[in-house]
């Protein structure tokens, strides 16, 4: 990003668009990358900072401190208000504009909203919820059928995923041995997909089918201590995820497995090979096209593109 101090990408539709936000000495704003490698900035209210895309371009987001927002690959920007939350933010978008995101409640715990193709915005709190500041519901990820997925933190600070099928109903679930779950993304199937630790403090990736079955892995290469192991962060319609590992030495390296579980790592050209440095994808599109950032040995953010 011409001008930027620090680059995130944040999500690519099946184009090749990515949306993503950027720091500068004035401050954070939000960008799109168009797959020609163009960069368009939003139009409207300041600082619109986006936070999810759709496979055919819908944008969402947040403007802070103050409304949501629906945006479009041009740059315009269409707020929307969520009674009774403080800085609500859409994290992820479908294919008809459905929105799922989150924001600080009356009692300053999160709460997670839905907001549906005509414009109504509900607002939902998964069971078991707390109720103060640094608990309550995320919503993070929302299927083309309205089912949405995130993470409920309890009253004793205990982190669970959920499922809300589009009916409303909410599931909240762990998968075995876990003792935090991350609930982050849903697949053309159904199934929810995120990362969880286990009792050493050690993340693997986990999959949960519609039947509510289990299957979780690690990719090659993944360490086996205390905040090490593998993340994953998102699927494509066809199968394919992406995430990171976290190796022996804390360097993260970039992950793609296949719909036959077979891997390919990489590592973004720059990223460091130190402690908290390397390659961290965030989502990849139908083409097998992987965004990301990666941070360099100084530990500045930068955002990449792989090409399949």
């Amino acid at each position: 990003m011409p001008g930027a101090k620090q680059t995130f990408a944040e999500d690519i539709d099946k184009q090749g668009d990515i949306i993503g936000v950027y720091y500068d000495n004035d401050g954070t704003h939000g960008f799109i990358r168009r797959a020609d490698g163009v960069f368009q900035f939003f139009s409207g209210p300041d600082n619109a900072l986006p936070g999810g895309m759709s496979a055919n371009g819908l944008i969402t987001g947040g403007i802070p401190q103050d409304r949501a927002f629906i945006g479009t690959l041009e740059g315009a920007v269409m707020p929307f208000y969520v009674r009774e939350i403080h800085s609500p933010s859409g994290l992820d978008i479908n294919s008809t504009g459905e929105v799922a995101g989150f924001g600080t409640g009356l009692t300053q715990a999160d709460r997670a909203f839905f907001r549906n193709a005509n414009g109504r915005v509900r607002k939902f709190d998964a069971p078991g919820a707390g109720t103060a500041s640094g608990l309550g519901t995320r919503a993070l990820a929302i299927a083309e059928d309205g089912t949405i997925c995130g993470t409920v933190t309890t009253r004793r600070g205990r982190i669970h995923g959920f499922l809300r099928d589009k009916h409303g109903n909410v599931t909240v679930f762990d998968p075995p041995r876990a003792k935090a779950t991350v609930a982050i993304a849903i697949a053309r199937d159904g199934t929810v997909m995120g990362s969880y630790l286990d009792s050493g403090v050690v993340w693997h990736a986990y999959m949960r089918a519609p039947d509510g079955s289990f299957a979780s892995f690690d990719a090659p290469g993944a360490g086996t201590e205390y905040e090490q192991g593998t993340m994953l962060k998102g699927v494509n319609r066809k199968g394919f995820i992406t995430g990171s590992v976290i190796d022996s030495s804390y360097v993260s390296h970039g992950y793609v497995r296949n719909p036959n579980a077979e891997f390919e790592l990489f590592d973004a050209p720059g990223a460091g090979q130190g402690s908290s440095e390397g390659t961290v994808p965030w989502r990849v599109n139908d083409h097998n096209e992987v965004v990301g950032v990666y941070y360099d040995e100084h530990l500045q953010a930068h955002s990449f593109i792989r090409l399949p």
